[in-house]
Order: structure tokens, then C-alpha cells, then sequence
């Protein structure tokens, strides 16, 4: 079914960011490097949930949608946010 492929995408990719946030150091990438990583795969699932969202046409969509959009805009946001201060500290 396409939900379980889906949720099994996007959890799994969930799933190895985090290990690659948190164990990337041993094997080599820095932590601004692991930030970018991070900041590129939401910023892509913001863009590409917006898409879907226009595309669909749907007044009646689950808010369930929403919700998620919703916590990956938040995700993004503080992503970036990082970023920003991590490039602003370097000088």
C-alpha cells in the first residue's frame, strides 16, 4: 500500500538522519556538515509536502497533513537557525 511505502521513505530517512547526526563524527563528517545534511533533506520535505498539498486540490485532507507540515517547518526553521549561528560564530 502507498501509505506503508510512504511512511517506511520518509521514517527510514528520519530513522538514518538521526543516526548520521549522531554518530557522523566517527566517520568523518563534521557537525556543520551533518547540520547541512539535516537542513536540506526537511527544507525538501517542507517543499515537496507544499507541492503535494497544491497538487492534491483537497479542502478535505486529513489534518493529520497539516500537523506534520506543520513540525517539519519548525524542524527546518531551527535547522536553519543553527546554521545561521553556527556560519555567524565562525566569523
Amino acid at each position: 500500500e502507498a501509505r506503508i511505502s510512504t511512511r517506511a521513505i520518509i521514517g527510514g530517512g528520519e530513522i538514518g538522519l538521526g543516526i548520521l547526526m549522531l554518530a557522523g563524527g566517527t566517520v568523518g563528517f563534521s557537525m556543520r556538515q551533518r547540520l547541512i545534511i539535516a537542513t536540506v533533506l526537511f527544507c525538501s520535505l517542507v517543499s515537496v509536502r507544499l507541492i503535494a498539498i497544491v497538487l492534491e486540490d483537497d479542502e478535505q485532507l486529513a489534518p493529520i497533513v497539516y500537523r506534520e507540515l506543520a513540525v517539519e517547518i519548525i524542524i527546518a526553521a531551527a535547522l536553519l537557525t543553527i546554521l545561521a549561528l553556527c556560519r555567524k560564530r565562525r566569523g
